[in-house]
């Protein structure tokens, strides 16, 4: 039974005005069954690979910033064909390139390969979905972001990730169904092992909620739990 959270016995001791405002003040508590309150935890796919990942931190940029793709560092799992794909920039960039390329079992021409901005600085989003692209079952793709060569330096900056599209097992699948439409997936898509879709179904809750600190503190954690470079704000 959930504890109560005001008593009868409160509730007489108040003015009808009072209690009025009591009422009212209900309606403006979060929806608590929209996210999960309990720390997710990402289980990792054994997948018998080596690292994958590159450039989690600062790496040849010149001037020590962060920069780095937010994903685990061996090749992580996605269920959904044209996932969302973020990467962290500590400052505004013009002009980087993203790529997104097959490299197993054989590697072929890039699949995507586009010039993208970020104007403020943050998690940036790349949504394979607004470029009409999609993964294909059981291969494992490279995708990237390269930073434009920096004046004077001669230098670029890169970071990149690996992904592979692999089916959710029946049970997974199950808790996807009973789950409340549009709520929080991310704790399950983690303790599942598909890291790719529990950082995107997070984000876009927290895209509905910005001001939600228990999400923003969520997505940090999980971040922190694949050894990314540790963020002094949320964001």
């Amino acid at each position: 039974m959930p504890p109560k959270i005001f008593s009868k016995t409160a509730a007489n001791r108040l003015s009808p005005s009072l209690f009025a405002v009591f009422l009212c003040s209900l309606w403006l508590l979060p929806d608590l069954h929209l996210y999960a309150s309990d720390t997710p935890v990402y289980n990792p796919p054994e997948t018998g690979a080596p690292t994958r990942r590159m450039g989690a931190g600062t790496r040849g940029a010149g001037d020590n910033f962060n920069f780095f793709v937010i994903a685990p560092e061996h090749t992580g799992h996605v269920m959904n064909a044209q996932p969302v794909l973020y990467w962290f920039s500590a400052k505004p960039v013009k002009n980087a390139r993203f790529r997104l390329q097959q490299v197993s079992p054989a590697r072929s021409a890039a699949d995507l390969d586009i010039r993208v901005s970020a104007s403020k600085a943050g998690i940036q989003a790349i949504n394979l979905a607004a470029y009409k692209t999609s993964l294909q079952y059981d291969v494992i793709y490279e995708w990237s972001v390269t930073l434009p060569t920096l004046p004077g330096q001669g230098k670029t900056a890169l970071t990149s990730a690996t992904l592979k599209r692999v089916s959710p097992p029946a049970m997974l699948n199950q808790e996807i169904a009973k789950a409340k439409k549009g709520g929080a997936l991310y704790v399950v898509y983690a303790r599942s092992g598909f890291w790719y879709d529990a950082i995107s179904n997070l984000s876009a809750l927290i895209e509905a909620r910005p001001e939600d600190t228990v999400l923003l503190t969520h997505r940090v954690v999980l971040m922190e739990q694949v050894s990314l470079p540790k963020l002094t704000q949320v964001y």
